[in-house]
């Protein structure tokens, strides 16, 4: 069985790039190669798998921001443009659906 955080992680990779109304459960089940009963015996509702997955995609860039400005030797400028970057992906890898 896929631990809830690596199931988070795939969840939101695909409904960022497919957006929530187009991939499915359905969908979601077949890529995890699990129920969608199994899904259900977690979750309640889709709505709570997307919300639980962007929780999940905020903390985890939360803690990667938190890293790198953790970094004592670091120079500012060079940290303020991983962060940006780190932006930039988190944006560009969502679908306007």
């Amino acid at each position: 069985m896929i631990n809830k955080d690596r199931f988070l992680e795939i969840a939101i990779a695909k409904f960022t790039r497919f957006g929530c109304k187009r991939f499915t459960l359905d969908d979601l089940a077949h890529e995890l190669g699990i129920s969608k009963k199994t899904i259900y015996e977690t979750f309640d509702t889709k709505e709570a798998i997307v919300n639980d997955s962007l929780d999940f995609l905020l903390k985890k860039t939360e803690l990667e921001i938190v890293a790198i400005t953790a970094k004592k030797e670091a120079n500012p400028i060079l940290s303020i443009i991983e962060i940006y970057r780190i932006g930039f992906l988190f944006v560009k890898n969502i679908s306007p659906a």
